[in-house]
């Protein structure tokens, strides 16, 4: 097979392979595609001028392979257990996914978390194809708020998901708890019927609170007002599912919090450790979060391991 026939073919390829890409990755695309010298043909660049010119025309070649094979990949971090049975799935957010969820309510999700009280609940339904393609229903809350450690303590002491840190970084106390409940099931094909047969864009019905705590957060702020948040979930249902993340893998690694696989995150604006414990049968989702970058991460280990360590010692 002659140069020119081969050359047609990878034309043929990135054309058609064109047309499935963003307007943006195109016109990187043909930007690579300039650089190449005129009356040079896409093969005799990849066998003939990389030794020569391996700065520009390696890079071409490459990045075309790149954003033809590699565009639509996303990357997955897996947490394991000490059995090695996954607990924890976030897959990276990629241009093209379905939105996600927060993107879809953001719009109306403070707003309506203003008007409720606190522990009080809504589902919320939004009716737009393109907004909102999976039909999701959402449960926005208004949790309850403390802003003493002791009338926290009266709230959840007791509860598997009540975890107060033994450890914080000199100069940050504690100045806001918050305490997430759950509520029922929302009824989502009524709701999805109503929207559709009634033309309205947005449903809203009340959710019946339940009284057992779904989440329970702890906000520490140093004299900087530089905050460090720390999020305990309910992780049943974060085992049960893929979850997406707009994490990029770069800026993530995994570490051990005691014995326990953790994931941090780095993207110079915020820094994030998460992992997922166990207790007495039951999954627990820890998150902490600070946009403190000066902090160092082994602060973050340090914090983390003052609740596992807690967790994980004898009851008196």
């Amino acid at each position: 097979m002659d140069n020119n026939h081969i050359d047609a073919k990878i034309k043929q390829y990135v054309k058609r392979e064109q047309e499935q890409l963003p307007n943006s990755v195109k016109e990187r695309i043909e930007q690579t595609l300039t650089q190449l010298p005129e009356g040079t043909s896409t093969f005799q660049a990849k066998t003939r001028f990389i030794p020569l010119r391996k700065s520009l025309l390696f890079v071409s070649i490459v990045v075309l392979s790149v954003f033809l094979t590699g565009f639509a990949s996303t990357y997955l971090w897996q947490l394991y257990d000490s059995k090695g049975h996954i607990v924890l799935e976030l897959k990276e957010f990629v241009q093209g996914d379905e939105p996600l969820e927060d993107e879809i309510f953001e719009e109306i999700f403070n707003e309506l978390q203003d008007q409720l009280s606190p522990g009080e609940a809504v589902h919320v339904y939004i009716h737009d194809q393109q907004k909102n393609p999976q039909k999701i229903v959402r449960t926005i809350s208004n949790p309850e708020t403390y802003t003493s450690l002791e009338e926290l303590e009266l709230k959840g002491k007791g509860h598997y998901l009540y975890k107060i840190p033994s450890y914080m970084p000199e100069g940050f106390g504690f100045t806001e708890g918050r305490i997430h409940y759950t509520y029922d099931n929302p009824a989502t094909t009524e709701m999805i019927e109503e929207a559709e047969h009634m033309g309205n864009d947005l449903i809203i019905r009340e959710a019946k609170k339940k009284e057992d705590i779904a989440g329970i957060d702890l906000i520490y702020y140093n004299p900087f007002q530089e905050k460090v948040s720390i999020f305990i979930q309910d992780g049943a249902q974060w085992g049960k599912a893929i979850h997406r993340t707009e994490w990029k893998e770069q800026h993530a690694q995994k570490l051990t919090i005691g014995n326990i696989e953790a994931l941090y995150y780095n993207d110079g604006t915020l820094q994030e450790v998460i992992w997922m414990d166990e207790e007495n049968g039951k999954q627990l989702l820890y998150w902490i979060k600070t946009d403190f970058l000066q902090l160092p991460k082994e602060e973050l280990v340090a914090i983390a391991s003052s609740l596992t360590e807690q967790q994980h010692s004898p009851k008196k």
